[in-house]
């Protein structure tokens, strides 16, 4: 947001009284809607066995990836004790802000796994980095090396535009260490949670 488009923007409306009509246009004033999302033209898909890999925008596949968020929340998180309330309007915003990109796994053009990461610049080094790296494959789809496979080509594809780490979280419901370890990440931590809330 720029506080200067803002304060111009509002500026010009003074004595107005706030409608939601208004209340957008100051929005779509205040703030830059900018697409920074990443060109899915520089990422060659790779396959492995049926699976295809790709990078697609979380906006066009929102019907498709809503059960296999609904099954990875289901599997791993019932932890936090809450429904699953997946705010694909904060996805999109994130992905044209440059800082999420989604990964797909589809078998037969079918979507039956995701990886989806949000990128940041690290305030310590400066540096291109991921976190909430959020893997998730179809049970049927778990045999072989398919998850190796398509965590080795979504770190090609970050290496591709400069990111210079991964943190990624193992969750004791899928004891995911063994998979991290052989994919050659450290365990740098434990992760701790407590619900505090209703």
């Amino acid at each position: 947001m720029s506080l200067d488009r803002f304060r111009t923007a509002l500026a010009s409306k003074l004595g107005e009284v706030v409608t939601p009509e208004l209340a957008a246009w100051l929005e779509e004033s205040a703030f830059d809607k900018t697409d920074s999302r990443y060109d899915l033209r520089q990422f060659e898909s790779d396959r492995y066995q049926e699976l295809e890999f790709h990078v697609e925008h979380i906006a066009d596949i929102v019907e498709d990836i809503h059960p296999l968020h609904f099954a990875h929340w289901a599997e791993t998180e019932g932890y936090k004790q809450a429904s699953l309330q997946m705010d694909y309007k904060a996805l999109d915003s994130w992905e044209r802000s440059g800082s999420l990109m989604q990964f797909t796994a589809r078998a037969s053009g079918a979507l039956v796994g995701s990886i989806r990461v949000r990128l940041f610049i690290s305030a310590l080094s400066g540096q291109l980095c991921v976190g909430d790296y959020t893997l998730y494959l179809k049970p049927e789809q778990r045999q072989g090396f398919a998850a190796i496979r398509f965590s080795q080509y979504v770190e090609r594809c970050l290496k591709q535009i400069g990111v210079h780490s991964i943190q990624a979280d193992s969750k004791t419901a899928n004891n995911s260490d063994a998979f991290f370890k052989y994919l050659g990440y450290t365990q740098v931590a434990s992760v701790f949670y407590k619900v505090i809330g209703e």
